[in-house]
């Protein structure tokens, strides 16, 4: 039988375990900047995905919609599409890329409508 035995010095041993544990906290890092950046994207080409939407959204709404119409969404923002637009971006959706397209506009009838507050670290629910 034939055993090698090599001697590694603290130091060289402290310092491959500092760049293992530096590549592990970089790997922690771009993974978690890659899906903050990376918008959630919805289908909501039916019904039942329109409805998942608003109940993940924390809204109980009616089992169907009550009406829906045709919007153009203009291509030049006047005032008040600016303001609605910057409400829409702090909630992860920006209308720039629609800009002069058409979309269809559901109204829903709301039964419940749940609000997520996070407080000292504890998430409540509260039912509105």
């Amino acid at each position: 039988m034939f055993i090698k035995t090599i001697k590694v010095k603290k130091p060289t041993f402290a310092v491959i375990g500092a760049v293992l544990t530096a590549l592990a906290l970089l790997a922690v890092i771009i993974v978690t900047v890659v899906r903050i950046s990376s918008p959630a994207v919805y289908e909501m080409k039916s019904e039942a995905q329109r409805q998942a939407f608003l109940k993940e959204m924390g809204w109980e709404v009616s089992d169907e919609y009550d009406e829906c119409k045709a919007v153009t969404i203009p291509k030049e923002f006047n005032e008040v599409y600016e303001k609605y637009n910057k409400l829409q971006k702090q909630q992860g959706f920006d209308l720039e890329d629609y800009k002069g397209k058409t979309a269809e506009v559901y109204t829903y009838a709301v039964k419940k409508f749940f609000l997520f507050i996070q407080m000292n670290g504890k998430k409540k629910q509260h039912l509105l």
